[in-house]
């Protein structure tokens, strides 16, 4: 094994060391008030695609100087500057990976109110988010629109058992087969109708609560924890390939040349990371995902640069 491949190996069982808290992080990493003003300035300035595109934007830049060792000159101040990038997007990272897990507890609240709209959400969704939330809180069973939202789901289980009973039964093709399936259609309508009615009675409770509700609500950050763990350690190579090349100064360029092949594999796991929100975007309104995907990264996005304004405050 190579001095190289140790440096990253060691750097992230401490990285996954630090990863308990954010109190933990912050130690390991001892961001300086200037990196974090840092972060956060260019956190807020990825105007279209939040903390996704602050990611993939600095990333380009550190394979382009990555891609300009094979063909020009640079000294260790180069290497040094992009090491810090590399830091910073990697804290970033680490954060977002904290969030994802709940270890970092974020405020869903203060996004808006298309949430109070349920009428293009999907029957599954909304099962998965009622049983998330009782979960995490049992007393909602005690929720008057909680009980009916789940009675109304018991309905259908038990109409649907009913149709694949009898549909055995059913001559394919008839007139009473087309007369059996629209009534059992009719029935499972009006069932869904009365699922997103209780839904939407439920969303205007918890929005009282919080005041405004976001998208975030709804949106499975548990999702991102996989994809986001992929990203930390694909830049944790990068971020310790700095880290060697400056400390043992050991055939630099010939290190970052090979360190460019990195491009295509890292810059995949951000797509991973949009796929992910993309997929709920189209499970939640399959006929205009567009706000919804851009509701999900805004709120994240000043989710983060809050969290990291938190760090600031108080150092």
């Amino acid at each position: 094994m190579s001095d190289l491949e140790k440096r990253i190996i060691g750097d992230w069982v401490d990285i996954k060391n630090s990863l308990k808290d954010s109190f933990t992080l912050w130690d390991y990493f001892k961001k300086t008030d200037l990196s974090l003003e840092h972060a956060i300035s260019n956190i807020k300035l990825s105007v279209e695609e939040g903390v996704l595109e602050y990611k993939k934007s600095w990333m380009i830049k550190v394979f382009r100087f990555l891609d300009e060792a094979k063909f020009k000159t640079f000294d260790f101040e180069d290497i040094a500057e992009h090491k810090r990038t590399m830091d910073e997007i990697l804290f970033i990272v680490l954060i977002q990976r904290l969030v994802s897990i709940g270890t970092i507890r974020i405020n869903k609240g203060d996004g808006g109110s298309a949430i109070l709209s349920a009428d293009d959400i999907e029957i599954n969704t909304i099962l998965k988010d009622i049983l998330g939330r009782i979960k995490d809180d049992p007393e909602l069973k005690k929720n008057l629109a909680v009980k009916n939202i789940l009675v109304q789901f018991s309905i259908y289980h038990n109409e649907r058992e009913t149709m694949k009973k009898l549909s055995p039964n059913i001559k394919a093709g008839s007139r009473s087969s087309s007369s059996f399936y629209e009534n059992f259609k009719t029935t499972f309508d009006r069932i869904f109708a009365n699922i997103r009615k209780h839904y939407r009675t439920f969303l205007e409770e918890e929005a009282k609560k919080d005041k405004k509700l976001s998208l975030l609500a709804l949106f499975p950050l548990d999702k991102l924890a996989s994809v986001i763990f992929n990203q930390a350690k694909e830049l944790t190579r990068i971020y310790s390939t700095f880290r060697f090349v400056l400390t043992e100064k050991y055939k630099p360029r010939e290190v970052l040349v090979h360190l460019s092949a990195r491009k295509d594999p890292s810059m995949k796991l951000f797509e991973n990371e949009k796929q992910v929100y993309e997929t709920f975007s189209k499970e939640y309104n399959p006929e205009n995902p567009g706000p919804v995907y851009s509701e999900i990264i805004t709120g994240l996005t000043r989710e983060i640069a809050g969290i990291l304004e938190k760090f600031l405050n108080n150092t």
